[in-house]
């Protein structure tokens, strides 16, 4: 594959301390530059500006390159930051460039940014360097060290598989690991997606769970949230032996999903897959809940579209889950509207504690049914059957009609 990357592509500049020297070894202060894939230094910023490369005292080619970490063992043991020191080896071995930094963060970043330029990673230029940088200095961005997660998984779906995590060794959550997006191939796709991240990673209510940033391991993307104890509304809906439902808790587990999603259109995010498995349980006696997965299909809708354009098959992509999804999902032109319809279907399994159309299979049979103006029917005595049908607009034989409307619906 091509590298996009030109020899004068500026990526990322600071100071540094280089180890330089044959019999007589000493500590410089050098301004480094990283070029492309290749690092250069400097004696000083203003020897490097306008991208000179002939004042450069020295460089490093990155290709193939690998890193260690030092602390103690010699050549970092001199070092005058030896707790932030760390070598680059060249790829037959016989050159290596040992460098350390007073802050730790900027070993960290340092580190980071090289190690995608050896790794020949397209994710790479200066706008997506920044972006990561400014979501470290927020805790938007977990280092891969900061998190560990179990083997076995406590959700999937078709946006990923969850299991649950521990960041800095003491704090509880839950790990996504998105499908679809084990790596960024285009600049403008990493730049959105960080985006995305940063704004959701800023949202706070007790009604939706909080997302506390993001983490490539292992080579997955992965997104790093509150973890909730209580499972999901989906499988408390299914055991009623084991949760009782009256009408009370009815009305109040409503409200807080109603309450979370307020909030979230408020902020001008879109969930897109409201569905009983994205409700989370905090405390099922007193109704109390928790939104989850708001804005992810979004983020994945994004590299799933790019290989799609790919393909010509744009056309042909679709988000959410079928059973929840308003009709006007897969067009591009869909608004909040389209989490109202899944929240009528959702209140309609809360009143009856079943699916609606048990006997249908395939997804795509209820996306078929929705578009032609089907709906669940709504018995006569269901707590919710004025309120659901409140959604719609002018609906003609409301016993066989959940609601009814489209995007230009003024509800």
């Amino acid at each position: 594959m091509e590298d996009h990357l030109r020899d004068d592509d500026e990526i990322k500049s600071g100071l540094l301390w280089r180890r330089e020297g044959g019999l007589s070894v000493k500590w410089r202060e050098r301004w480094f530059v990283l070029f492309g894939r290749t690092v250069y230094w400097f004696k000083s910023s203003k020897e490097a500006a306008g991208k000179n490369k002939k004042k450069a005292k020295g460089f490093f080619p990155l290709p193939g390159a690998t890193f260690r970490q030092q602390n103690l063992n010699p050549p970092c043991a001199d070092a005058p930051f030896k707790d932030n020191c760390f070598q680059i080896i060249s790829t037959n071995n016989t050159d290596i460039l040992s460098i350390c930094t007073p802050d730790e963060e900027d070993l960290h970043d340092w580190v980071e940014v090289l190690r995608a330029a050896a790794e020949g990673r397209r994710d790479l230029s200066r706008e997506t360097v920044q972006i990561q940088e400014e979501l470290r200095k927020t805790g938007h961005d977990i280092p891969p060290v900061d998190l560990d997660f179990e083997e076995f998984e406590i959700g999937a779906g078709a946006s990923g598989v969850v299991r649950k995590g521990l960041w800095l060794k003491s704090t509880e959550v839950a790990v996504k690991a998105l499908k679809n997006v084990p790596e960024f191939t285009d600049i403008q796709e990493m730049t959105n997606f960080y985006k995305e991240i940063e704004t959701l990673s800023k949202l706070r209510h007790v009604n939706i769970v909080q997302m506390y940033g993001f983490c490539k391991k292992d080579n997955f993307a992965c997104l790093v949230t509150e973890y909730v104890r209580g499972g999901n509304l989906a499988n408390c809906l299914e055991d009623k032996d084991a949760y009782h439902l009256d009408l009370a808790l009815q009305i109040e587990l409503s409200l807080n999903i109603c309450r979370g999603m307020v909030y979230l259109h408020n902020q001008n995010v879109i969930h897109r897959d409201l569905k009983p498995a994205n409700i989370l349980i905090e405390n099922w006696d007193e109704g109390k809940v928790k939104v989850c997965d708001f804005g992810i299909s979004r983020v994945v809708a994004r590299r799933k579209n790019a290989d799609a354009d790919s393909n010509n098959n744009a056309a042909n992509e679709t988000h959410g889950s079928p059973q929840y999804a308003a009709p006007e999902l897969s067009k591009e032109s869909h608004d909040s509207k389209v989490d109202v319809f899944s929240f009528a279907i959702i209140l309609w399994e809360i009143a009856l504690r079943t699916s609606p159309w048990p006997e249908i299979k395939f997804g795509s049979q209820f996306a078929e049914r929705y578009t032609k103006g089907e709906r669940p029917p709504i018995p006569p005595l269901c707590p919710f059957r004025n309120l659901i049908l409140k959604f719609g607009h002018k609906i003609q034989r409301t016993d066989l009609l959940l609601y009814k409307y489209t995007t230009n619906s003024t509800t």
